[in-house]
Order: structure tokens, then sequence, then C-alpha cells
């Protein structure tokens, strides 16, 4: 896991939900999901970050989807870690959010 090689670098955020949403929704752990491995990241991909800024909860407390772009080299570790930089307009609060 990332955290356990880059320790205080890496930046995790858990948010707790409500009852009523464990009910409605089924939910898996993203590093569960069997993802297209023939899919190759490039610059100018689209990305996505959701999540909650400041908490603010939409209608039926669904997240906020920003629109963004990877703006490195994927296969170029950014400060000697497997990290990269995209460019996005996003809120105070996305920190740590999945992209």
């Amino acid at each position: 896991m990332a955290g356990e090689q880059n320790g205080k670098d890496v930046d995790v955020v858990a948010i707790p939900l409500s009852v009523e949403i464990e009910k409605n929704y089924m939910f898996f752990a993203i590093n569960d999901i069997d993802f297209d491995s023939k899919f190759k990241e490039e610059v100018a991909d689209d990305v996505y970050v959701i999540g909650y800024p400041f908490f603010d909860i939409t209608y039926a407390q669904l997240p906020i989807w920003k629109k963004g772009s990877i703006a490195s080299e994927p296969d170029i570790n950014i400060d000697q870690k497997p990290k990269m930089l995209i460019d996005t307009a996003t809120r105070s609060g996305l920190s740590g959010s999945p992209v």
C-alpha cells in the first residue's frame, strides 16, 4: 500500500456515511475493482475529482464531481514517488478525494 511506503506523504481521507446511505447503496473498495488493464493513462486524459468540499452535501447526499485532465507524464515519478499531477478547478476541501 502507498501509505506503508510513503507514510505521512500520502493524503488519505475517510468520510463517515449515514446508516441511511448504507441501506440504499452498494459500496466497493476501489482497490478491489478490476479496472481495464488495456487502458493507458496519457497527458491530457480526462479525470474527475469526486468529493464533498467543506462537507457541502447535495440533495440525496451525492458528491460533487469536478472534471480535470492529467497534467504530467504518468510514467515519470514526481519527487521519487509514483504520483502524477492533474489540472482542474477544484475547491478547498477536495484534498484527498479519489481521482
